[in-house]
């Protein structure tokens, strides 16, 4: 993201560029300056045009940051959620064949560090999280995603 402009460096340089051309010009013409307080005035009102377009661009940017990058953030976890859970359910319908039921736990250490498992009579019940996503899935496949608000 843009930085923020410095608004103290900004109308310091605004001043000084006044203040140069303004003695410039006096010294060029040997007159006063009468013209001079105007142009100070309409410099001024264009430092504050800059400054406030600026900010509203930088406003922009950032609500859309929010709106944006957030979602992207829940989608990429949603998918890693739910491919653990698919290498959790593969792990226990390999052992399910293997022993002809289900598992006390989930088969690798690994895998039950970080899915929790809900089992019942025949069926099952994965689930993962991480931050506000949740994903669970049944023996099935069936998913069901949970989103929290930050």
């Amino acid at each position: 993201m843009p930085s923020r402009p410095d608004l103290q460096s900004l109308a310091q340089q605004a001043h000084e560029e006044i203040r140069r051309t303004g003695e410039s010009g006096r010294r060029a013409s040997g007159e006063a300056n009468i013209g001079g307080g105007w142009r100070t005035l309409g410099a001024w009102l264009v430092l504050v045009a800059i400054v406030v377009f600026s900010e509203m661009h930088i406003t922009e940017l950032e609500a859309v940051a929010r709106i944006v990058l957030p979602s992207h953030a829940a989608k990429r976890k949603q998918a890693e959620l739910e491919q653990l859970l698919e290498q959790a359910r593969d792990a226990l319908e390999a052992s399910r064949d293997e022993d002809n039921g289900l598992p006390e736990a989930l088969p690798h250490a690994a895998l039950a560090a970080v899915v929790r498992y809900e089992r019942n009579d025949a069926h099952y019940r994965l689930v993962a999280s991480s931050g506000d996503v949740t994903v669970a899935m049944d023996a099935d496949g069936n998913r069901e995603v949970t989103v929290g608000k930050n």
